[in-house]
């Protein structure tokens, strides 16, 4: 699949001075469906000693991404995402490891759904899907275009293989323009956010430590491409090389708990070792976007 992939970005155009940039973010949200699904706005995400059943002690994230317009004097214009490759990979501290999973994340009727370049807003409460789409987890529409019948079919390869606590070969794939980060569409839409893939991390009561998510997308061997995009009113869709990876750490704090000085050495740990998202932008080093 992924060199299907790269096959597709191929036959995009390739765009040289990279005008357009893929940035991700990893969400933490609360609730369970079918109830209210909601972005967490949190710097600290933890699993504690408050959550002792096995739903308090998973964690729901979604990948979104944005694109942006480096260059809006020019003639491209972002009009929803064509295709990428996204390995999503934890990297732990403390232990056991082995009392971690990691699972592909039903979606809601909204997610398996949803095609429109609007916006989603930060709370969903559209509830499980219904026909094909029940049972649905993982990818996102309109970026499930990959998937092979019939659905919700989460097994199929573009929908992520899980290895360990790592979800590798994510492949969004639109078969067709979105217009999504359109300012053409709807000004509201430059630079805005969207739903992108869903995943959950559940510790169980002996865990203790960190576990730290990277959303990152392949770069194609042959073209440098990351990711591949429609252009305003055209069918053919660009490719370019400027993307932004996103991070995000959880604190598992274990039933018993460890010592009050011990969780506190870690909690310092952690906030001196907080990742941040790293720029990959040829020729564009350290810029800054709002």
């Amino acid at each position: 699949m992924t060199l299907l992939l790269f096959a597709l970005l191929r036959t995009g155009t390739s765009v040289h001075a990279q005008p357009i940039l893929l940035e991700f973010r990893l969400v933490p949200q609360s609730g369970l469906l079918p109830g209210i699904i909601s972005d967490d706005q949190i710097t600290l995400v933890s699993i504690s000693l408050d959550h002792i059943t096995p739903e308090q002690r998973t964690r729901r994230f979604e990948l979104q991404f944005r694109l942006i317009d480096l260059n809006p004097a020019d003639e491209i214009v972002p009009s929803g995402l064509s295709a990428v490759v996204i390995d999503i990979t934890a990297a732990v501290t403390g232990g056991p490891a082995a009392d971690l999973t990691v699972t592909k994340a039903r979606i809601s009727n909204y997610e398996s759904r949803y095609s429109s370049s609007v916006p989603p807003t930060s709370t969903d409460s559209s509830g499980f899907p219904t026909g094909g789409f029940t049972g649905a987890r993982g990818l996102h529409a309109p970026y499930r275009g990959g998937i092979s019948g019939p659905p919700p079919n989460n097994d199929s390869v573009p929908n992520g293989t899980i290895n360990g606590l790592d979800i590798l070969q994510i492949t969004p794939i639109c078969l067709g323009g979105s217009g999504q980060g359109d300012p053409g569409i709807d000004p509201a839409n430059q630079n805005a956010w969207y739903g992108l893939y869903s995943f959950e991390l559940t510790a169980g009561n002996d865990f203790a430590g960190f576990v730290t998510y990277e959303a990152s997308s392949r770069i194609d061997p042959g073209t440098g491409s990351r990711f591949g995009f429609f252009n305003s009113g055209f069918a053919v869709p660009l490719t370019s090389s400027a993307a932004v990876d996103a991070s995000i750490t959880t604190v598992v704090i274990n039933i018993p708990a460890p010592a009050s000085a011990v969780f506190m050495g870690m909690l310092a740990a952690y906030i001196r070792g907080r990742v941040r998202a790293e720029v990959s932008i040829p020729g564009n080093a350290g810029i800054d976007i709002q």
